[in-house]
């Protein structure tokens, strides 16, 4: 109550029972802060209605995600997320995480939408993460998206297939993307070779990351055919027990790492030492 509303721009939900009387006062109370643009919904359990009232009382620019279930076993999560917001209109940033969305509910989505798209030109940040998407949801995510401004897509701990993504990228041209993400996903060596095929050198990532999926020295000499990474400035590749010197021979013999900043090797076959030979930035 000593806040003054005008400084608040974001509200977070968290592990709390939605009672009618105590979802009404929130209801009220955030449609009285002018300035929240950022809605934060965590390990909440909430009817179908009142997620989409809450996303109706206001427009919002970031919406995070995660853990949230429908009661009632009500399924449609991501459809009553579109339904609320009215295709993430006007929405910067949308992060769902640890969410489980059938693939089955997105079939002939593209029927309820507002536009004919399921995201504004305004969506800069794309995170789906952990929610059981597989091949089927992707694919369906991406035929009514509109992903064309998207910087960063984070697709990991979906089930898909290697050979997927890629044909979408370039058949949706994603160019504006700076920053991807498809850890926990599959081997990335089919992934690469897709990348390489599809010839998607036009891709300039800033930020890549490849947790978990078995990075080898002959992935890093297939990728060095199908993406520039001149201009990398992050990247993961934890949990790749095969990543050992070699992999890091191959970096330095085919890029010149100058920009990165942040590199990540936990659990890899790689000590501090491998390290000097590419010539990292301060």
């Amino acid at each position: 109550q000593d806040i003054p509303v005008a400084f608040i721009t974001k509200i977070k939900i968290e592990k709390i029972q939605l009672s009618d009387r105590l979802f009404k006062e929130i209801l009220e109370y955030i449609t009285q802060l002018p300035g929240l643009d950022t809605l934060e919904l965590s390990e909440l359990r909430v009817a179908k209605e009142q997620l989409e009232q809450l996303l109706k009382a206001r427009p919002f620019k970031v919406l995070l995600v995660t853990e949230v279930r429908l009661t009632n076993k009500s399924t449609g999560l991501f459809r009553s997320l579109v339904r609320g917001t009215r295709n993430f209109n006007g929405m910067t940033e949308v992060s769902i995480h640890d969410c489980d969305i059938n693939p089955s509910t997105l079939h002939d989505l593209d029927k309820e939408l507002h536009s004919g798209h399921l995201f504004t030109d305004s969506l800069r940040r794309l995170t789906i993460r952990n929610c059981h998407l597989m091949d089927e949801g992707i694919e369906q995510i991406f035929k009514v998206a509109g992903l064309r401004h998207v910087d960063h897509l984070d697709l990991s701990e979906n089930g898909f297939s290697a050979t997927l993504l890629i044909p979408l990228i370039k058949n949706h041209r994603l160019t504006n993307l700076k920053s991807l993400s498809v850890s926990y996903n599959f081997d990335v060596g089919l992934f690469l070779q897709e990348l390489q095929s599809q010839k998607l050198r036009c891709l300039s990532l800033e930020e890549l990351d490849v947790s978990n999926c078995n990075l080898t020295v002959e992935v890093v000499d297939s990728l060095s055919n199908s993406v520039s990474l001149s201009q990398l400035r992050k990247l993961v590749m934890d949990k790749n027990p095969e990543a050992g010197p070699a992999v890091i021979d191959a970096l330095s013999t085919h890029w010149e790492l100058g920009s990165l900043k942040y590199l990540s090797i936990k659990e890899c076959n790689i000590v501090i030492g491998h390290l000097s030979k590419l010539s990292l930035s301060p």
